[in-house]
Order: C-alpha cells, then sequence, then structure tokens
C-alpha cells in the first residue's frame, strides 16, 4: 500500500473509533503512554493509580503548568531578551495598580494583541503567551506577572473505551453503570467488598460510592486495587473535575484514571493538529511555526476571497459559489466563502477562531449586578478588521453562568428587544428559569446575545442593531461552542443562515392555529403575504450554499429530519477529515432525545431592518 493509501486507512479507522476524547499536560515530551512511569513524577494518584487525563483542555494544561517547574506564583523568570520583558520594560504592565486611569481589562487587551496562545490553570489564572514563549501570568486576584517559557507538553488522546465501563468515583454504588456491576458481580471476591464499602459509609451514615469501592481495594496497594478492576474488564476510573463537581452531573467535565497504555492513542501534540505534527516530527517545521501556520492560512485565504469578491462587485471576474450554487447577490457570496474558510479553521487546524480570555468585572450596567462571568471570547484582530470590510460587526462575547443572576439579566435583554422591534412577534422569549439550563452568551453592552441548549440547539439569538452584521460572528462562536441546528421563520433568516453552513432539512407551510399570539400578518406581509413557512435547519461542515426547500408533511416529520441530519453530522466526520488531513475534531455519535411539540413562536429574534 502506498503512504497516501496508508495514510488515508489511518485516518478511516481513526474515525470510526468511538470511545473519549480527553487531555493530558505534562512537563515531559513522549510518544507513548507507559504504566511504568507512574509514581516517577509530582502528580498524586489521589483517585487511584493509573493515567490521568482531563475532559477539559484547560485543567489538562492547568495540570501540566504546576508539575512544570515553576516558581511559587506559576512562572519563571523571564530572559532579558524576551517579548514579555520588553512589554514590561515599555509599559511597566505589572504596576498597572499605580497609574491613573488604567484597569485590568486595558492591561488584557495590551497583552492580548501579541499573545498567540491564552490558557487557564485549575486556580482560575490565566496565562498570554507570546510567540517566543514568554508571557504574562494573569491572576484570579487580578495581578499582572511577567513570566518566561513554561516548558512542558499538551497531549490530546482517544480512549478506546465507553463511559460506562468506568467506575463512577462520585456516583453512589447502586448507580454505578450497568456493565460495571455485571462485571463486578463476577468477582469472587465482590461479597466480601460489598459488604466492606457498606461498613465503612455506614459509619458515616451514609451509603458507599465508586470511591469507597476503589479505597476499599486499596487496602491491598494500589496497583492490586488497578489489577482487580482491570482483571474484570473495567477500564478505569471517572471523576468529576474540581472546577465542576459542585453542579448537577449533567453539567459536570469529568477526568479519568486509566488503567492500561494500549487503550491510548495520543492524536495531538505541541498543541497543533496531526498534520502540522508530521511536519514537526519530520524536521519541516518548528512548533512555533506550526502553531502560526493555522491561523495564518487562513487569514491569507479570506483577504483572498474578499479581494476576489470586491472585484467581482465591481464586474471584474467572478466569485464562484459551492458545487455552481450561487447565492442571491455577491455580497452574500463572498460572506459565504469567508466563512466557509473560518468554519473550517478549528476542524482542519484544531484552533478555534475566537480566543478564550477572561472576563474582567461585570459590573457597571443596569441590571447586571450578581451576574457572573464565566469567559469571554474574542475575535483576533486580524481577523475582525477583514470582517470589517465585510460590514460584519465582531464583538466580544462573554459567557455568564446561568444561575438565577444570569437566567434574569439575559431574560431581560434579549425581552427589551423584543418589545422595542416592530417584528418582535417572531421571538420566543424562553421562560426565565428554563434558561437556567442552558448556556449563555452576551455582548459586553447586553445588545446581543444568544442561548445555546444541550443537544446543540442554537435558540434565543437577537441583537438590538448596535452592531450592525454580527449575527454571523454569533453564529460562528455558537458552532465552535457545540450549536448544531436551529429553526426560522421563512423571512430572510434561512438565507443568512445559510451563509453560516447550516442547511434546510425540512420546513412546514403556515398555520393560523399555530401562530404566535400577538403576530401581525401585515408587519410580515413582505414574506408570504405575512405567512412564511417555519425552516429547520442543520449544520453542514461542507461550503455553504442557499436554502433548499425540503417541505414536511407535518411539524413532527421535520423535527425528525433535522435531527436526523445532527446525528449524521455527529456521527459522520470522515469525509472533512479526509479532505483536511487530519483526525481531529472526532467523537462519537450523540442520540438525541425528542423534543416536544412547542408553539411556532421562532426563537431567533428578527432585529430592526432584518440586519443583525
Amino acid at each position: 500500500m502506498s503512504a497516501k493509501g496508508e495514510l488515508l486507512k489511518a485516518i478511516i479507522d481513526s474515525a470510526r473509533k468511538a470511545g473519549i476524547e480527553a487531555y493530558h499536560g505534562s512537563p515531559y515530551d513522549f510518544d507513548k503512554f507507559q504504566t511504568e512511569a507512574i509514581g516517577t513524577g509530582e502528580g498524586a494518584q489521589a483517585y487511584g493509580r493509573g493515567l490521568y487525563f482531563a475532559g477539559s483542555e484547560d485543567v489538562a494544561r492547568g495540570y501540566r503548568d504546576s508539575l512544570t517547574k515553576l516558581r511559587k506564583d506559576g512562572t519563571t523568570p523571564v530572559p532579558e531578551d524576551s517579548i514579555a520583558n520588553s512589554y514590561e520594560q515599555e509599559y511597566g504592565l505589572s504596576r498597572y495598580e499605580d497609574f491613573n486611569n488604567t484597569t485590568l481589562d486595558d492591561v488584557i487587551e495590551t497583552i492580548s494583541d501579541d499573545a498567540v496562545e491564552t490558557s487557564a490553570d485549575v486556580n482560575g489564572n490565566v496565562r498570554y503567551e507570546f510567540s517566543d514563549g514568554s508571557g504574562y501570568l494573569i491572576t484570579q486576584d487580578g495581578k499582572v506577572i511577567p513570566s518566561g517559557e513554561v516548558s512542558g507538553r499538551m497531549y490530546k488522546v482517544n480512549i478506546d473505551a465507553d463511559p460506562d465501563e468506568l467506575i463512577e468515583w462520585d456516583e453512589l454504588i447502586d448507580e454505578q453503570p450497568k456493565k460495571v456491576m455485571d462485571k463486578l458481580k463476577s468477582a469472587d471476591w465482590w461479597p466480601y467488598a460489598e459488604e466492606g464499602i457498606y461498613d465503612i459509609a455506614g459509619a458515616r451514615g451514609e451509603n458507599p460510592t465508586g470511591a469507597d469501592l476503589v479505597r476499599w481495594l486499596e487496602q491491598d496497594g494500589q496497583e492490586y486495587a488497578a489489577e482487580a478492576l482491570e482483571d474484570l474488564g473495567v477500564k478505569g476510573i471517572k471523576y468529576a473535575d474540581a472546577f465542576t463537581r459542585h453542579k448537577s452531573k449533567d453539567k459536570r467535565s469529568n477526568n479519568y484514571v486509566i488503567f492500561d497504555p494500549r487503550i491510548i492513542e495520543i492524536s495531538k501534540k505541541y498543541g497543533i493538529s496531526i498534520p502540522l505534527a508530521s511536519a514537526v516530527i519530520g524536521g519541516t517545521m518548528s512548533p512555533e511555526e506550526a502553531q502560526a501556520a493555522s491561523v495564518g492560512a487562513v487569514k491569507k485565504i479570506i483577504d483572498e476571497v474578499l479581494s476576489q469578491g470586491q472585484d467581482a462587485a465591481r464586474g471584474v471576474g467572478s466569485l464562484a459559489g459551492a458545487s455552481g450554487r450561487t447565492f442571491k447577490n455577491q455580497a452574500d457570496e463572498t460572506i459565504a466563502r469567508v466563512y466557509d474558510n473560518l468554519r473550517t479553521q478549528k476542524d482542519q487546524y484544531d484552533e478555534p477562531v475566537f480566543d478564550q480570555l477572561p472576563v474582567g468585572k461585570l459590573g457597571g450596567k443596569t441590571g447586571r449586578s450578581g451576574v457572573t462571568g464565566v469567559a469571554r471570547y474574542r475575535m483576533p484582530e486580524g481577523y475582525s478588521g477583514s470582517l470589517e470590510k465585510l460590514g460584519r460587526a465582531a464583538p466580544d462575547l462573554i459567557e455568564i453562568a446561568p444561575d438565577a443572576d444570569g437566567a434574569k439579566y439575559f431574560s431581560d435583554q434579549i425581552t427589551s428587544a423584543k418589545k422595542a422591534n416592530k417584528f418582535g412577534a417572531s421571538v420566543y422569549v424562553y421562560p426565565q428559569k428554563e434558561y437556567k439550563d442552558m448556556r449563555l452568551f452576551i455582548t459586553d453592552d447586553g445588545s446581543a446575545g444568544y442561548a445555546l441548549k444541550p443537544n446543540g440547539d442554537v435558540v434565543s439569538a437577537f441583537s438590538s442593531g448596535t452592531h450592525k452584521g454580527v449575527a454571523q460572528n454569533i453564529l460562528l462562536h455558537a458552532v465552535e461552542q457545540g450549536g448544531v441546528k436551529l429553526d426560522a421563520f421563512d423571512t430572510v433568516l434561512p438565507d443568512l443562515y445559510s451563509t453560516m453552513g447550516f442547511r434546510e432539512s425540512g420546513r412546514i407551510p403556515w398555520l393560523d392555529e399555530e401562530a404566535p399570539e400577538d403576530w401581525n400578518k401585515a408587519v410580515f406581509r413582505a414574506f408570504n403575504a405575512g405567512e412564511p413557512d417555519v425552516s429547520f435547519m442543520a449544520y453542514s461542515r461542507d461550503p455553504a450554499i442557499p436554502v433548499e426547500p425540503r417541505y414536511k408533511s407535518s411539524y413532527e416529520s421535520a423535527v425528525e429530519a433535522q435531527d436526523r441530519d445532527v446525528e449524521d453530522f455527529r456521527r459522520s466526520p470522515l469525509l472533512n477529515i479526509i479532505n483536511s488531513g487530519g483526525a481531529a475534531g472526532l467523537g462519537a455519535a450523540a442520540m438525541l432525545p425528542p423534543r416536544k411539540r412547542r408553539p411556532w413562536a421562532l426563537r431567533i429574534l428578527q432585529p430592526k431592518a432584518y440586519v443583525l
């Protein structure tokens, strides 16, 4: 078989492989995981003996940083010839509190202009890294500390195991996965273990958990406990990380302890995807060059598309659509092709478009008291400058905690936009308590935002019109966060969403009995005499194409078609992987729960003049 054939086979095999996607941070550089290294480093085996992985990349990066030889403040000395030192000499950023009218947000903005990587550790500190490896640490309490290069490596892995083959550390014994319990009950030592763990937990006045079982087995040593479980076919242990342990089970981020290194495959190293890692290993590219290549390559293509689009608008040449299917006008065609390239950046290079930054303080705006920021997402300046030429605004988006205060603030903002909008009847504002079960994103000024359900449903997107052309960037961010589907009345919105890769799965015609209570056909007369269809759309990785109407016989059949498309998207990324030359972003398909029939009331707000 040719080298190309071997690569294709490897990609196909990887795409077909289910399992758990996880991350590992280490001060060491290696090519495979080995149990022989367990206990030789500084990491404590607090949750059993095995190889430790995090479901969250930020958590793994925090472990890497904490295990690397750092000063007590989490940094390394700053070399005199480093970028961080030059910043410190010129701006004195670590002393910002001594300067008049200088805030932490000002410091972060200054640093982030040249930062190539941003990471958070397990203590909530954030590190900005420059191209030479130096950088700044922003501590949770607002201190700004210059830092030299932080060594160590990040590994993205696929674990050949199902979650129900792992003991759940935090869960009760009688709530463990059935596969695990069947294996445990087959052991000749199980009756003794069961009696022992009930005695241990009973002394606390509680029922036993997975942790109690592991601890009982470890009375004969950690290695014995791991071997006893592995011999039964139990592949490891799952436990909630420190950031999310207090949350409900469905909102936790998990860490994993794996007994057998043979079921662990490294899919990413150096913080870059497989194709670029191959170039690093082959000696044709340095890790730093590979890191910059992903963003630089996309930026170059975007500028070329913009130039072609501008020429086409003047009648010089043309900008061809995907598979010969073009949008209604050249402006939409240009937008679609620009965002085609932005949308593929995460799949092809495993680098999200939006940088994740510290939130900063959220006070100072009416109604925002008590609202907690989770993360700030910012479009890199190089991209935002290009998008401004398209009339696409790219304001920061802040994720806010969906607690009572956050849900109320989000609900108040979208309700205000709905009331001020002549087309407000088309927006569905969820009951406030339902927003507590979604992720909530909103601009700093509260004028635009969206919500994301756990199943990938993008809902309650809105804009007051302050940020013109913000729709595409809201949707781009939603897709990067896991958004895969949305619904829309057939006004201008399906066309807009199609420029972002959403394709129609089904549509149903207007029915008076299903219309929103405050619907006024005269207001919407430009759209099928005030009786627009309802379009159900699902996300596709392929190049954007115009809307292709797909009529269905009922609401239920349209929803079923949409959910099938979403399931196919999640299950079969193979074609996209082969085209991009890598295996990033793979994951097992998620089965969607049935969706209750609800009123038509659209969950996407159409702002004034239909311009988001």
